[in-house]
């Protein structure tokens, strides 16, 4: 059900049915970033009044823009408050709709685990 949901939403994104919103911007300052990102189950109503169950970080989406200066240091406390489907994880494969990550890009992100491990 999550996964329709999301997919119609994006859908109506991808053909310009729905505008996308403009995320809210976290930014650095004095070179650090303390972020709390929380995902959980959300009701997004759309511009053009559809309303969908999906989820969102930190209430909104999109989730928030990080944004950094190079140099910066960002701390993330992720929260997954989706609940709990009971379901054994697999590394490397669908699974669960209560499994999660985070995912970056334009961030230089260290190879070694745990960090950017977006299978």
């Amino acid at each position: 059900f999550v996964a329709r949901a999301m997919l119609l939403l994006f859908t109506a994104l991808a053909v310009g049915a729905v505008p996308l919103p403009v995320p809210r911007s976290v930014r650095s300052e004095g070179g650090r970033l303390d972020l709390v990102l929380t995902l959980e189950r959300a009701t997004v109503t759309t511009s053009s009044g559809a309303t969908l169950k999906t989820r969102a970080f930190n209430g909104t989406v999109p989730g928030p823009t990080i944004r950094l200066q190079p140099g910066d240091d960002l701390k993330l406390h992720f929260k997954n408050r989706l609940p709990d489907q009971g379901s054994a994880y697999v590394h490397n494969q669908f699974s669960a709709a209560d499994e999660s990550n985070v995912h970056f890009h334009g961030l230089h992100v260290s190879g070694e685990l745990p960090s950017d491990d977006s299978t």
